[in-house]
């Protein structure tokens, strides 16, 4: 049998050694804990869109555009002609997040000739029913029904 040497014992030290700093992470409260501790709020949730209305702002001045942020289940956040602003999702039961960023993109794009309102409400009303169904592409909302779900 041929001896093993170097890279594969190294890991193999380093394997053995984990569960060690696991248990000292857990001991401490891990790396959230210390983000508290240290002034820091953890990364994710409602914590980082704080300061996203700023940030649109500062990306739309710098790119002379529109721009808009989806934010989940929050809804989306928009600086539009110089108004920063946000707009609420419907609450839905998901099931399945894919294709939801690129079904608000695609119906926030397809109806560009409506007032920003109406496409910002489609746009959220056609990404918050793709996540009531699972898959991709058959996922994705006709007009209609997005226009039946907003009407309810």
């Amino acid at each position: 049998m041929e001896r093993r040497t170097g890279a594969h014992q190294r890991g193999r030290a380093r394997a053995r050694r984990r569960p060690a700093r696991r248990e000292r992470a857990r001991a401490g409260g891990g790396r959230r804990a210390a983000r508290r501790r240290n002034g820091r709020r953890p990364r994710g949730g409602a914590a980082e869109t704080t300061g996203i209305d700023a940030l649109l702002a500062a990306v739309a001045q710098a790119i002379g555009a529109d721009a808009v942020c989806t934010l989940g289940a929050e809804g989306a956040a928009y600086a539009v002609g110089g108004v920063t602003g946000r707009a609420p999702a419907r609450r839905v039961e998901a099931v399945d997040t894919t294709a939801a960023g690129d079904t608000f993109v695609g119906y926030l794009a397809a109806s560009a000739g409506a007032d920003f309102g109406e496409r910002l409400r489609l746009a959220l009303g056609a990404g918050s029913l793709t996540v009531t169904t699972l898959g991709s592409a058959g996922s994705i909302p006709r007009r209609a029904e997005v226009e039946a779900f907003l009407a309810t």
